[in-house]
């Protein structure tokens, strides 16, 4: 076996011994496990049958981390445009909101409006049904008046 492959694999048996979370979880150290992998995988054909069978699990780790940080891209992305999108919702539900407000004032408005214009119109009909009372009564007192002074002259 090559030197170079013996001193990958027992390096990446060393990252993988002491802390394997770290290579999730630390991008530097996730960088330097697929650089590490990556050359490994070079050597392939110069490993005996039980590294072939450890590189096997490390590409099988490799792939499943390559899958997780796809994933964990996708998650933040779809989290950033929900977000984006429930902003631009809540936004829309408070300038609706404030519209209603505004529609609800005008209409209470034009409904005070609307009684005080009935409330007018109420009063000058019973104005002008006592002007009309008045004027029959004039029109009687002219008329019997008239008819009196038609008299005297007479």
């Amino acid at each position: 076996m090559d030197p170079h492959a013996a001193t990958l694999i027992q390096t990446l048996k060393g990252l993988l011994r002491e802390d394997p979370r770290s290579i999730f979880d630390d991008r530097e150290e996730n960088r330097y496990f697929l650089t590490l992998v990556n050359e490994l995988q070079g050597h392939a054909k110069d490993l005996p049958a039980m590294e072939r069978g450890f590189l096997g699990r490390l590409k099988w780790i490799r792939s499943r981390s390559l899958m997780d940080v796809a994933f964990a891209r996708d998650v933040e992305e779809a989290d950033g445009r929900n977000y984006r999108a429930t902003s631009a919702l809540s936004d829309e539900m408070a300038r609706t909101q404030e519209n209603m407000w505004m529609h609800e004032a005008n209409l209470a408005a034009s409904f005070h409006a609307k009684s005080l214009v009935d409330k007018r119109i109420a009063a000058l009909e019973e104005e002008l049904a006592g002007l009309k009372k008045e004027e029959k009564g004039d029109s009687r007192r002219c008329s019997w008046r008239h008819h009196c002074l038609i008299a005297e002259e007479a």
